[in-house]
């Protein structure tokens, strides 16, 4: 089981999972902050970081929709 700092990093990350599984690519951080409402851009780049830096999602340089799923749960 994974836990979030936040109820909305663990909504964010679900969708991320779920979108990345259904499209075959991650959602852009435009995507995202409409998903969860009344999130900025801003704010989806501090969220994101933060699940980065806890282990549950990366980067992909260079690539457009880069973000990765790496947590197991």
């Amino acid at each position: 089981m994974i836990i979030f700092s936040t109820p909305k990093q663990s909504k964010m990350y679900h969708f991320i999972k779920e979108y990345t599984l259904e499209n075959g690519y991650a959602p852009t951080h435009e995507e995202i902050a409409k998903h969860l409402g009344n999130s900025t851009h801003g704010s989806i780049g501090l969220m994101a970081e933060k699940l980065k830096e806890e282990g549950h999602i990366e980067y992909i340089p260079g690539k457009n929709r880069g973000i990765r799923i790496v947590s197991k749960d």
